[in-house]
């Protein structure tokens, strides 16, 4: 055999060997994180609604009387909020690296930026079902030919069915209006 040949052959095998011990030592590395204070506030948290959803279940089944129901519930409300103000106190409710802080990061980024938006209009256009006339998304009837119209967004003037609460297609809230 050629010396070239054995040389190539054991770097290959070191990079198999380094390749393979790689994920056994970044575990190791992360073993050795200390835990924070944060992370326990945080699991206890987590218990607390887990306990709560379990509790509103139990009661929804007729496990738990409606008295013991009130009981628990408000000693595990007690619990939580004692523990969401340790957890203010820490400067954070969930680590940095939970998936449901970075939701909340996005969603609140999210509502910045629409929080910039202009009111809604109250004189978004829509069009009359029956002539075809333009009218106001907040007008009832039509000025032209009397007929009802449908509920429209005031914001966008995309139609809204019985019931809506926000615009299916720009997410304004609806305005209070008598069902038609």
């Amino acid at each position: 055999m050629d010396l070239g040949f054995i040389l190539l052959g054991l770097a290959l095998i070191g990079a198999v060997i380094f390749l393979v011990a790689q994920p056994f030592l970044e575990r190791h590395s992360l073993r050795e994180r200390p835990p924070r204070a944060a992370d326990d506030l945080t699991a206890e948290r987590e218990g607390i609604l887990i306990a709560l959803r379990d509790l509103d279940f139990d009661h929804s089944t007729g496990k738990l009387t409606d008295d013991d129901h009130a009981a628990q519930r408000t000693q595990l409300l007690a619990r939580g909020a004692k523990v969401l103000k340790q957890l203010d106190a820490l400067g954070g409710t969930v680590p940095d690296d939970d998936v449901e802080s970075a939701i909340e990061r996005a969603v609140a980024a999210r509502r910045k930026g629409s929080a910039a938006q202009p009111a809604p209009l109250t004189s978004a256009v829509a069009r009359c079902p029956t002539c075809r006339a333009e009218v106001r998304a907040a007008d009832r009837f039509c000025a032209s030919c009397g007929g009802a119209l449908a509920r429209v967004c005031a914001q966008c003037a995309a139609p809204l069915a019985a019931g809506d609460q926000f615009c299916g297609a720009c997410g304004a809230a609806v305005a209070d209006q008598a069902e038609l």
